[in-house]
């Protein structure tokens, strides 16, 4: 579970330690959310697509 937390307006939530290490995720990795076209929120990694590579 998940919990997302306000922090000055700022909303937060914290990426499970194991899903990151299964998805090679570190201190750096860029992500973004998405949304779908069900209302689904997904997490996405972009690092690699900012550094030219294909995903």
């Amino acid at each position: 579970m998940v919990r997302i937390q306000d922090n000055n307006g700022q909303f937060r939530l914290t990426i499970p330690r194991d899903i990151a290490r299964l998805k090679g995720w570190g201190q750096g990795s860029e992500v973004a959310l998405i949304l779908d076209s069900n209302g689904n929120v997904a997490v996405i990694d972009i690092t690699e697509k900012k550094k030219g590579g294909k995903k």
